[in-house]
């Protein structure tokens, strides 16, 4: 055979390897699937969002996807958990092994490592062909610390089969956004009386950026204060309090905090018992006084009530100093200062009030119900919402305004309590209170209260009676020209209180 011959040849038998993988192709790379939309983006800081469709693709040339524990897990190198209350509540199975029967629409689900993951049985292998999508899982835990992007594990079947989801998470920085999201709070406080002292224990909450859990303390002899008593690292979730006498009761007030946000309080108290055996020394009997004696000490009483009495004359028209170190010299000072004196705003445990702190809705339902001198709610008996536990420190305060008729929630049957309120929402029930006490203008509403208010939007009548009434001046508008509303702007704790001055404080 030629040269020329073998180099005519070799060309065919390379087309006939060609061809046969061609052939060979369609078996061989064939696999079940689990995938969501390629590069799926959320700013930081934000609160929680809905991961994209999750949707299990199953092939039965590798039927991954057989009866038995489905798990989805957010990797470690990701800084964000699971949103187990929300994802509680909408979460949901559609696609065709819905359609078909094999799998419920609404399983029970189950959360772990820390609400890292997430997980549910099931019940059916999938068949051929047939696809399941997981739907409303959301996740949370943006903060500043968040700097990578990552794909979701998905762990199956008892034996842990482990297989990475198609497509990324990713975490778009914002340097222009400060983190508000204020962490969860502390749960399954303990006490327990030891030799050192009352030890305190607790569960911290799942928050990723969670920086260290504080303790404000008070006793029979010493007042709660603002200074901080026990700062505890993330982690250790015990300490002991050796000042602890016995038979006195303790109160610790709690706040997680994650270097710029204190969680809402949680107040606990317990009375020490008494651990000392040592016999009690017998007194002397004390001797009868006389007559002489009983005047003299009655005169030095009175003497010494009359100087307190001088003294308590001389002190009374002085109020109580109210002080926030981040509040001397902001614009709303001297709207605030008087309704945190008469008890309706409040501050922190590290002696601020965070003036331009967004306000969210557990929040705004508790500066409504002080306002309205309604007095401290008791634990209702059930949740007002299906989001909120009865044992949640706002839960009395949103459960009477909902009584009241003052607040609704959504239509899903959630209020949402930590969700930062706009302007608009907020005005709109600062408004309903107000006209729960007083008759409403009438208004035209020809032409819009501010630029910005559209004529025929939800709002309308309660921005241009706001306006009217002089509760809200509104902003220059962008383009430099009119007074703008901004009704989609989140109100700050200063503006939401400046309101409900000019409303209620005035009078």
């Amino acid at each position: 055979m030629t040269t020329s011959t073998k180099l005519l040849e070799a060309p065919n038998k390379l087309l006939l390897a060609f061809a046969l993988l061609l052939a060979l192709a369609p078996i061989t790379f064939a696999q079940s699937t689990a995938s969501f939309e390629t590069k799926q983006e959320f700013d930081e800081n934000q609160f929680s969002e809905n991961l994209r469709d999750l949707t299990l693709f199953q092939d039965s040339e590798a039927p991954l996807f057989q009866a038995g524990e489905i798990r989805v897990r957010i990797p470690d190198s990701l800084e964000v958990i699971f949103d187990e209350e929300l994802t509680q509540d909408n979460f949901v199975l559609l696609g065709s092994a819905v359609d078909n029967g094999r799998v419920e629409a609404r399983p029970e689900i189950t959360f772990e490592d820390r609400d890292k993951t997430l997980f549910f049985n099931l019940d059916q292998d999938l068949a051929d062909a047939e696809e399941l999508i997981i739907r409303n899982m959301y996740i949370e835990g943006f903060h500043e610390h968040t700097r990578e992007s990552a794909r979701l594990e998905l762990l199956l079947g008892e034996e842990r089969v482990s297989m990475f989801v198609t497509g990324f998470i990713d975490i778009e920085i914002n340097t222009d956004r400060t983190d508000r999201t204020a962490p969860k709070v502390v749960t399954n406080v303990q006490f327990e009386e030891t030799e050192q002292g009352l030890k305190v224990t607790w569960e911290d909450p799942t928050d990723l950026d969670l920086l260290e859990v504080q303790f404000l303390r008070g006793t029979d002899s010493q007042p709660l204060t603002g200074t901080i008593y026990e700062k505890v690292g993330a982690g250790r979730q015990e300490f002991i309090d050796t000042e602890v006498l016995p038979g006195e009761t303790v109160t610790y007030i709690i706040s997680a905090y994650d270097g710029v946000n204190l969680s809402e309080r949680v107040e606990v108290m317990y009375t020490m018992g008494s651990v000392s055996e040592e016999p009690v020394e017998e007194l002397p009997e004390e001797e009868p006084v006389e007559e002489e004696a009983i005047e003299e000490i009655q005169e030095e009483t009175e003497e010494i009530e009359e100087v307190q009495d001088e003294v308590e004359t001389i002190e009374e028209p002085q109020r109580e100093e109210v002080s926030f170190t981040d509040l001397t010299g902001h614009w709303s000072e001297d709207f605030v200062i008087p309704m945190v004196e008469a008890g309706i705003v409040r501050g922190d445990a590290a002696g601020t009030f965070r003036p331009d702190d967004s306000l969210n809705r557990a929040e705004a339902a508790a500066l409504l119900h002080r306002t309205l001198g309604l007095s401290e709610p008791e634990t209702p008996l059930e949740g007002p919402f299906s989001d909120i536990l009865t044992t949640e420190w706002f839960a009395g305060y949103v459960h009477d305004l909902k009584v009241l008729g003052h607040v609704e929630g959504n239509p899903d049957g959630t209020y949402r309590p930590n969700e930062a309120m706009n302007r608009a929402e907020f005005l709109t029930l600062a408004m309903r209170v107000y006209w729960g006490e007083n008759e409403a203008l009438t208004l035209d509403l020809s032409a819009p209260s501010f630029e910005d208010v559209l004529v025929g939007s939800w709002y309308e009548e309660v921005a241009a009676e706001a306006k009217e009434r002089g509760f809200v001046e509104g902003r220059i508008c962008e383009s430099g020209q009119g007074s703008c509303f901004v009704p989609a702007g989140q109100i700050t704790r200063a503006e939401a209180t400046t309101i409900l001055y000019r409303m209620f404080g005035q009078n």
